[in-house]
């Protein structure tokens, strides 16, 4: 046998032998590396993702649930049955009521914040028309249409309902009936601006309380603090929120939290 014929036969067998044990763990060891790098990459991806679609939903509950109590308390003290300045006492009387109420929540503890009823009449085409169905320019806190021979209440309020907070209304003197609306809104503090002389400046705001006119007031501090569905902070936060005149946290739980602040002048009470 040549030097050659040898040599071929070595290698012949070098590839039949297949791999050695300290390569295959080599390559094990190698593989295994790259199984948690893609492990890792894939758990921070989807945490990233979870937590964007959390704030997401987080702002998206801030958008409404603001706009919506902004839009019903700009309703307050509509009066389109009758004009005061065209008509006479009697009806006046008949179509009276005070434009809102409030009541001052006793503690920070969640669904035991501060309620706010606002009162408005409705709006129609023909408002002297009771049959007139209602034009759609008035709604109350549930979206439906108030037409204006009617008289509407909206009563706002934090309600915790199978372990969840949420912003809720109910349609006080109409079906009386609870309409959870925003969920995940832990608190609501509202402070009252009432002017004291007839230019209508409000120098302060305070909380509700027997004192106050209820005609009186051209402004309300309005003050929401909104959660997370999910608990997707890395950690529990010692941060507080101050919410009007109560300080709310920190809380022993890993939600997002933010707090919102709106400054929204009630209908003029001269209408």
């Amino acid at each position: 046998m040549n030097c050659a014929t040898a040599n071929a036969s070595t290698r012949r067998l070098r590839r039949a032998r297949g791999f050695s044990l300290i390569e295959l763990m080599i390559a094990m060891v190698l593989t295994g590396f790259v199984v948690l790098a893609v492990v890792a990459i894939y758990g921070s991806t989807r945490e990233n993702y979870v937590n964007q679609d959390e704030v997401a939903r987080l702002q998206e509950n801030v958008r409404i649930g603001m706009g919506l109590v902004e839009r019903t308390v700009r309703q307050g003290n509509y009066k389109r049955i009758p004009a005061a300045r065209d008509q006479n006492p009697m009806l006046l009387a008949a179509f009276s009521f005070s434009p809102l109420l409030g009541i001052d929540g006793g503690s920070t503890t969640v669904g035991d914040s501060d309620t706010l009823q606002i009162t408005y009449n409705g709006s129609s085409k023909f408002p002297a028309d009771p049959s007139d169905p209602a034009d759609g320019a008035i709604v109350d806190c549930t979206g439906a249409t108030v037409a204006a021979d009617q008289n509407r209440a909206s009563r706002f309020a934090i309600r915790v309902v199978s372990g969840r907070p949420w912003l809720s209304c109910q349609r006080t003197g109409f079906d009386n009936t609870w309409v959870d609306l925003i969920p995940d809104v832990e608190a609501m503090e509202i402070e009252y601006g009432v002017y004291a002389d007839e230019t209508r400046t409000v120098a302060s705001f305070t909380s509700w309380s027997a004192a106050i006119d209820p005609a009186r007031v051209v402004a309300l501090r309005l003050s929401l603090l909104f959660r997370s569905a999910a608990e997707v902070a890395p950690a529990t936060s010692a941060t507080t929120y101050p919410l009007a005149e109560r300080t709310y946290g920190p809380f022993n739980d890993r939600f997002l939290r933010t707090q919102v602040e709106s400054t929204i002048v009630v209908r003029s009470t001269a209408m």
